[in-house]
């Protein structure tokens, strides 16, 4: 039964990939080539292939992956601004900094210290990306001061993984 549930979600919310051109991000991101910003069916079958990944640091990588998606997603949002997708600002934000977290989370609570200058790299890059974004909305906005959150977590969880 759950092998014809995974089929289905895995029929039904294929969708065309490309790499992404964007040279900021620390990896190659996988995206949409239509900025498809992952819906609820996105996100079970993400949690599904998670839960199947069995070894941890199979789940870290996937996690790493899950994280660098959510980033593009809030650039393209705030990036569009101008053609209606500002209003995602606050719901993108508050799933890449929760994403981020699992990550952290997964690599401190097992002591992954091989991944640790790795996802610190990462972060060096994600926090400069976030500091272009804060560029590019109103400073007297509530969507700065959510972009500004998500540049605090990153230090925070920066310096987690430094705790290692």
């Amino acid at each position: 039964m759950l092998c014809v549930i995974i089929l289905i979600l895995n029929t039904y919310g294929v969708i065309n990939v490309a790499l992404a051109d964007n040279t900021d991000l620390s990896s190659d991101v996988v995206v949409a080539t239509d900025m498809h910003i992952a819906n609820v069916v996105d996100r079970i079958r993400e949690k599904i292939t998670l839960f199947f990944k069995f070894s941890n640091r199979h789940k870290v990588d996937y996690q790493k992956d899950l994280t660098e998606k959510r980033l593009v997603e809030l650039k393209y949002v705030v990036e569009n601004m101008e053609n209606g997708t500002g209003d995602r600002i606050e719901e993108l934000s508050s799933r890449y900094t929760t994403y981020l977290g699992y990550l952290t989370e997964m690599v401190v609570k097992n002591k992954m210290v091989d991944k640790k200058q790795k996802l610190l790299d990462m972060y060096e890059t994600h926090a400069k990306i976030i500091e272009q974004l804060i560029t590019k909305v109103d400073i007297d906005s509530g969507f700065w001061l959510l972009l500004q959150h998500d540049k605090n977590y990153l230090k925070i969880y920066s310096d987690q993984i430094k705790g290692l």
